[in-house]
């Protein structure tokens, strides 16, 4: 957010439109029962716009096949909104790491 790609910025209340989220959770990773290399990593980004006491429905992302380890997810278009609060759910059988997440966000002017 702020007047700088990749600066960060306080909204102190104004609304921010979020073009972009982006999950670095590992992928690509074999299922480690029998050698299967088993489905992609299933991971769903939730959001609050009242700091967690309600959320908005599950949005679907995939974190990549067996194999593909260069796979980050991300989710275009998240809307406008004051104070909202990100959520990720993933599951794996077996470890996932989650490296980190980012927002590339626009504070408004109104």
């Amino acid at each position: 957010m702020g007047g700088q790609r990749g600066q960060s910025a306080l909204a102190d209340g104004q609304r921010v439109r979020y073009h972009r989220f982006i999950a670095d959770i590992e992928s690509g990773l074999a299922n480690p029962a029998f050698g299967d290399p088993g489905p992609a990593v299933s991971i769903v980004l939730r959001y609050s716009d009242d700091r967690g006491r309600t959320w908005s429905s599950d949005v679907l992302q995939t974190g990549g096949a067996p194999g593909e380890y260069l796979t980050w997810a991300k989710w275009e278009g998240v809307g406008i909104a004051r104070d909202r609060v990100f959520e990720l759910e993933y599951a794996h059988d077996g470890e996932a790491a989650l490296n980190g997440a980012w927002v590339e966000a626009e504070i408004l002017a109104s």
